[in-house]
């Protein structure tokens, strides 16, 4: 009973402003996932279920979930699914971010929307309205270039860790991961190799395996 989800994700609505003012940074946030992670060590589909509950409440963020999974000390924990599954879906949602303003974009440029009740001239709404959604997509193609290239270095440190190194299977899958993320936002990449700065930054600090997979994105798009 007390530790049904639903009656967790009942107690995180009614305490919700204490919980957002109370887990302010990325260590607080972090915590708040390994009790989440400890609490159903042996039910991982609720460890998922509220893990996305606590990102859409906005108690955690993408950032802390991707450094809570990537930092974990733990070579049994990275063999478990659940913990890519909740990679790929804070991923996923941070794209879908993106591709939604890019859509209204596309719709507003295409004059899908009508402002016939608004007294102001509709092509002045129409340029605003694009300059508003087209900071928007700039904040949010940010927001994905700073997540990814946290994970690609978490990715990179964790590769080159004696719990990975040492466990054949662990490395396997942790690089099969990391191509798929790579594989899947591979626009984005490109855009942080594109950037001397960064891409020198970035491959400082990986293995020469990740720096042929990051030099490689240049054939997926």
């Amino acid at each position: 009973g007390h530790k049904s989800s639903t009656n967790v994700l009942r107690l995180f609505d009614r305490y919700l402003n204490l919980l957002q003012a109370l887990i302010t940074n990325t260590n607080q946030k972090i915590i708040v996932l390994n009790t989440i992670q400890s609490f159903w060590v042996n039910c991982q589909q609720n460890i998922i279920i509220i893990v996305d509950k606590l990102m859409t409440y906005c108690i955690v963020d993408n950032f802390s979930i991707i450094k809570w999974i990537l930092s974990s000390k733990s070579g049994n924990q990275l063999k478990h699914g659940y913990l890519w599954i909740i990679l790929r879906k804070t991923m996923e949602k941070t794209l879908a971010r993106y591709d939604t303003i890019e859509t209204r974009i596309q719709q507003v440029e295409k004059g899908e929307f009508s402002y016939v009740e608004d007294p102001r001239d509709p092509e002045e709404i129409k340029a605003r309205k694009l300059a508003d959604l087209q900071k928007r997509k700039d904040e949010s193609s940010k927001e994905l270039e700073t997540l990814l290239l946290s994970a690609i270095e978490d990715f990179s440190v964790l590769l080159e860790s004696p719990i990975v190194a040492q466990d054949s299977f662990v490395a396997y899958r942790i690089q099969g991961h990391l191509m798929e993320l790579l594989r899947k936002h591979a626009i984005f990449v490109q855009k942080l190799m594109s950037n001397e700065e960064t891409r020198g930054q970035i491959l400082s600090s990986c293995t020469e395996e990740t720096a042929q997979l990051l030099e490689a994105t240049r054939c997926l798009i």
